[in-house]
């Protein structure tokens, strides 16, 4: 679809806004500006995630529908953008993004997102573990201050599985404790930051 001037128009005047990318667990993937309608409507269809926060429209437009296929929901025809600014023009006025803003102020309390890293830091934490053999799961949790088995999980695409890119976790890495002279295999799985290093008891 073309995407014309009075389309880059119409993107100009909505000025900052905030599309989040979400989903209905088993149902579907979709786009809203107004986030929490959108959970009131869907609250008998299931849990609702938050998958991104986006600000370009287009970007967000297409991570949805690949999304959409890669999870095998249905696949929208017509992209996002598209339904927004050409196919409902009244959503996108003044006055509705407003509204859509003063709704989402307390879109954290009504839905609980605890997501700690945005699109951005996942794929650079994923490329730090894939391009430096000597660093671990167990020395980037520490880095970014989350749990062992939560950095495992990101690297691996576990969480964070909407956005492409996971890394297989090396099992082979094995780190020697200052302290107290042991060698530790494994150390990705976070033996070795639970038991030594910092927290060895001959420290």
């Amino acid at each position: 679809m073309k995407v014309t001037k009075d389309i880059l128009k119409k993107v100009q005047k909505l000025g900052d806004v905030v599309f989040y990318l979400y989903e209905i667990v088993g149902k579907k993937v979709g786009v809203t500006m107004n986030l929490s309608r959108r959970q009131h409507e869907q609250r008998d269809k299931g849990d609702l995630i938050i998958l991104g926060e986006y600000t370009d429209i287009f970007t967000v437009s297409e991570i949805e529908r690949e999304i959409q296929g890669e999870k095998g929901y249905h696949v929208d025809k017509d992209p996002y953008w598209y339904t927004v600014l050409v196919q409902n023009p009244k959503s996108c006025t003044k006055e509705a993004i407003a509204k859509q803003v003063a709704n989402n102020d307390f879109r954290k309390a009504s839905i609980g997102s605890t997501r700690k890293f945005s699109q951005e830091q996942v794929i650079i934490i994923r490329n730090e573990y894939a391009q430096n053999k000597n660093v671990s799961a167990g020395q980037l949790a520490k880095k970014y201050g989350v749990g062992v088995n939560t950095m495992t999980s990101l690297i691996e695409g576990r969480k964070y599985s909407e956005i492409p890119g996971g890394v297989k976790i090396r099992r082979t890495i094995s780190l020697t404790c200052p302290h107290c002279g042991r060698i530790i295999s494994g150390a990705g799985s976070g033996n070795y930051y639970r038991w030594h290093g910092d927290n060895c008891k001959n420290k």
